[in-house]
């Protein structure tokens, strides 16, 4: 009987220390999800972050090409270099590396971030 206690404890001490590490891991995750800043579109941006949502659904190469083209044409307007123009730029990306659902899903996000509640 007096092995069983400490193998108990043991156990014990270990679902403990799991717990805490599993709660610090969910408290660091919150975390950073809630830290990332929202994207700001303009009316522009806006389209665009629209018509690539459905060209990721769609899986749409040639659509993708063509969203991919009027990206590289702001490239040469002072707008380039602003967050939101980065962001697009990164979920093209993430299309053209077959990531089409995950493309989508930052999209998704992109235009719930221009709603003001």
């Amino acid at each position: 009987m007096a092995r069983n206690r400490p193998d108990k404890r043991r156990r014990n001490n270990s679902l403990r220390i799991g717990a805490v590490i599993v709660v610090a891991l969910l408290a660091s995750g919150i975390g950073w999800w809630l830290s990332q800043k929202p994207v700001v579109l303009n009316e522009r941006e806006y389209d665009i972050t629209i018509a690539l949502y459905r060209v990721c659904n769609q899986r749409s190469v040639e659509g993708l090409t063509q969203i991919e083209n009027l990206l590289n044409e702001a490239l040469s307007t002072q707008h380039a270099t602003n967050p939101s123009h980065i962001a697009l730029m990164a979920m093209v990306e993430q299309a053209k590396a077959g990531q089409w659902r995950e493309a989508a899903i930052a999209c998704r996000q992109a235009l719930d971030d221009q709603v003001k509640r």
